[in-house]
């Protein structure tokens, strides 16, 4: 369950270990007297507040990054080379991610309190469909042609799961209320067709969206804490340089990503214990307040291909590294930067002439 592996700890903001770096200031919405973090005029919420907050701007990026991944059809240099040509790729992307330790340590019942989260090492996961069709064959120069233009179109299919969360030891729920499929879409404008000779040069932009989700979890039996409307939406454009060897094709490529992540957090907190102890309730807490993240990213990656007729046998390993996070942006501390730069790999099939 990809989604549910990666806002776990966003969610369940119930816990914090170890180790710093620079702590920026407390979010305005969960300061003593907002909407936010007001319970009775106290400012109980602005705990659960920060480090929701805190905990969705460390993971949400993550979710971007491995649904961006690399080259926009993998394996694919140049344009394809006009109507009737067409290919459709399935690859596995996985990111070397990192997941904050939120199981520790209870929330604060009070205002805003500054801990440390261990980060543990997690490997994201996400499964994807692409397509592209030749619309233009480009204009010939020589022996090659440029400015050919493809179309791009690409799926993500993000399975509900709900494991009877009405019941009282119920955890975990995942709703798509607008369906499980989003498609997205891009264009590919061949700089260069590939020859004997000559390499394939080519430029993408490409929009890859997750279904909107509703993320429901209840952590104690009296706890409930909801991400609902949640939307995570990418842009990225590609500029690769490829060329084929026979039965084996190589391709190298540089971008650019800009992830935006949105949700609605609602929680209501009845108890002051650890997730899995048994205590007394107390007066219960709740909050309701909106995220809005956009980040951009700087990525890099290469593939390679073994082409097999019309099936192609391809891997990929990427780096991508985040432009505008910084750890002081934080109120709240990692043992891992936010703006660590990130491995991911794909494999994939691409099937096509």
């Amino acid at each position: 369950m990809t989604l549910r592996h990666i806002t776990s700890a966003a969610l369940l903001c119930g816990a914090l270990p170890i180790s710093l770096l620079a702590q920026g200031s407390v979010d305005q919405r969960c300061q003593p007297g907002t909407a936010a973090s007001v319970v009775g005029g106290s400012g109980e919420g602005g705990d659960a507040c920060q480090k929701s907050i805190d905990l969705f701007n460390y993971v949400a990026p993550q979710l971007g990054m491995v649904i961006s991944g690399g080259n926009a059809t993998i394996g694919q240099a140049g344009a394809l080379g006009g109507l009737g040509r067409f290919a459709f790729s399935l690859r596995g992307n996985a990111l070397q991610g990192g997941l904050p330790d939120v199981e520790e340590t209870p929330l604060s019942p009070g205002s805003a309190n500054a801990s440390s989260y261990t980060v543990e090492k997690q490997v994201v996961p996400m499964l994807s469909a692409e397509g592209s069709v030749g619309l233009f064959g480009g204009i010939p120069l020589g022996l090659t042609s440029v400015l050919g233009v493809d179309a791009l179109v690409s799926a993500f299919y993000v399975p509900e799961y709900n494991a009877g969360f009405k019941k009282t030891d119920s955890r975990f729920a995942i709703e798509t209320p607008d369906g499980q499929l989003r498609l997205g879409y891009g264009v590919r404008v061949g700089i260069l067709g590939e020859t004997i000779s000559l390499p394939g040069i080519s430029l993408t932009w490409l929009k890859r969206d997750l279904p909107r989700t509703n993320i429901l979890t209840r952590p104690a039996v009296s706890d409930e804490i909801s991400l609902l409307n949640f939307d995570n939406n990418t842009a990225a454009w590609r500029f690769v340089v490829g060329k084929t060897f026979g039965p084996v094709g190589v391709a190298a490529g540089y971008g650019k990503d800009e992830y935006k992540s949105e949700a609605d957090l609602t929680y209501s907190l009845g108890r002051s214990c650890g997730i899995d102890q048994l205590c007394p309730p107390i007066s219960p807490r709740d909050g309701s307040f909106h995220f809005d993240r956009t980040t951009k990213a700087t990525n890099f990656f290469g593939d390679v291909a073994v082409n097999l007729g019309l099936l192609k046998i391809v891997g990929e390993v990427g780096s991508v590294s985040l432009d505008n996070v910084d750890a002081g942006d934080f109120f709240n501390t990692f043992s891992e930067s936010p703006a660590k730069s990130r491995m991911y790999g794909s494999v994939g099939f691409r099937f096509g002439r």
